[in-house]
């Protein structure tokens, strides 16, 4: 598990959330789940800078309930 802060555009606004994934590949996914105004293939979302923090780092009330489920190892 990795935890990256990413900022990114939807229709309408541009915003930053940190955001669990598995890798790289998977953190368009792992955003539309946590924010559904980020639609994956859509032309007006897209992720405009990322970068890699410490699992340590991250703040828990950044999270959602699902990625914190996950981190703990948990079924959500």
């Amino acid at each position: 598990m990795k935890a990256f802060r990413v900022f990114y555009s939807t229709a309408g606004r541009s915003t930053r959330a940190i955001v669990l994934s598995e890798s790289d590949s998977t953190l368009e996914k792992s955003l539309s789940l946590k924010d559904p105004d980020y639609r994956v293939g859509d032309s007006y979302s897209r992720i405009t800078n990322k970068r890699e923090l410490p699992l340590s780092s991250v703040p828990v009330k950044e999270l959602s309930v699902g990625e914190l489920f996950k981190l703990l190892g948990k079924e959500y």
